[in-house]
């Protein structure tokens, strides 16, 4: 293979950390039913007007999510200029990205060592990590 080269290669280790809540109604939700309500006006906008609501309801806690997950990715690649004016550039790219979890063990999820065929529904291999593999190649042309 004639011509001047170029390789190139790289990776990318991530490890990804989202402390989050859990989005619980912490912060209350009042109701303004007129039904049911023995100081109704009537009229839902105007009992919202003077205070007067029907229902509240507020979280006792608001629970923490703590998730992590790896992302590891790869790749190397060939420019290989084939004249003063042509250049094609080849490659390959890995990227895989494992399940998300949590420190607290406070989600559910699939573990295939307890999977018994004959005891559960079908499945689906969605959300048990990704992994993709891909050629890239791209040429130029200077006249």
């Amino acid at each position: 293979m004639r011509g001047a080269h170029t390789l190139k290669s790289g990776v990318l280790v991530i490890y990804n950390t989202k402390d989050q809540n859990g989005r619980s109604q912490y912060t209350g939700n009042v109701g303004f039913q007129t039904s049911a309500n023995t100081r109704t006006t009537g009229n839902a906008f105007a009992d919202a007007l003077l205070g007067n609501f029907r229902t509240y309801e507020e979280a006792q806690l608001d629970p923490m999510g703590y998730f992590r997950f790896w992302q590891y990715e790869g790749f190397v690649s060939d420019a290989w200029r084939l004249s003063r004016n042509l250049s094609i550039e080849l490659g390959l790219r890995y990227a895989w990205q494992e399940p998300t979890y949590t420190l607290g063990n406070s989600t559910t999820s699939f573990d295939p060592a307890f999977y018994n065929p004959a005891q559960a529904a079908p499945r689906s291999e969605a959300g048990w990590g990704s992994s993709t593999t891909g050629p890239r190649a791209t040429s130029s042309f200077r006249s």
